[in-house]
């Protein structure tokens, strides 16, 4: 939206209603009502308790540290905090980085070149936010019965899958895997949440 490359309703303050549709960052399928900007509470509980979860339907409201744009936006992008993050060397595809510890820079870095498997290397999916190391829970079933996730990829292409057949699977990704909230991160031959995967 700063850049104008992309068009989405700009909201006056943190505290609005919920976007109304006609926005490129807004999914259907998800749940309108805008819950506010807590997924983890203080003491590191996760909130979304799994992937057919209201919350992770929600909108996840942004606001620029540039522009002050605030938008609301439907789906989660596969990225991770660069060298900042836990996930760090985890190989995602892309990198927020912040500029100095108080005030990040969450500009996108990353080279579409450098994907390898564009069209198996997931960009957006369903979901919640920014990237599944926090909360595996992020990644949303809201599509046939709450039993679908709808993935697009860095070649552009979109396609819908089975979320049990996804990394961490339906139910509570975070329970129920043994990578716990890396679930979703796991080497995985199709569709690759990870770039070092052949």
């Amino acid at each position: 939206m700063n850049q104008k490359f992309l068009n989405a309703p700009i909201l006056q303050t943190m505290a609005d209603a919920p976007s109304p549709g006609g926005s490129v960052l807004y999914c259907p399928s998800g749940v309108q009502d805008f819950r506010g900007l807590q997924y983890v509470t203080a003491g590191g509980n996760k909130m979304i308790a799994n992937r057919t979860d209201g919350l992770g339907a929600s909108p996840w409201r942004a606001k620029s540290f540039y522009t002050g744009n605030i938008v609301d936006t439907w789906y989660g992008i596969n990225a991770d905090w660069g060298t900042k993050s836990a996930m760090a060397g985890q190989a995602t595809p892309l990198h927020f980085l912040p500029t100095t510890d108080t005030i990040p820079n969450y500009s996108i870095q990353a080279k579409l070149a450098t994907i390898k498997y564009s069209a198996e290397v997931v960009f957006l999916f369903d979901g919640t936010f920014y990237d599944l190391f926090y909360d595996a829970n992020r990644l949303n079933a809201r599509h046939g019965k709450r039993k679908q996730t709808n993935l697009l990829f860095f070649d552009g292409h979109a396609a819908t899958f089975d979320t049990a057949g996804l990394p961490g699977g339906i139910g509570d990704a975070n329970a129920s895997n043994p990578f716990g909230s890396k679930a979703a991160m796991v080497p995985w031959p199709t569709p690759k949440f990870r770039t070092d995967q052949n």
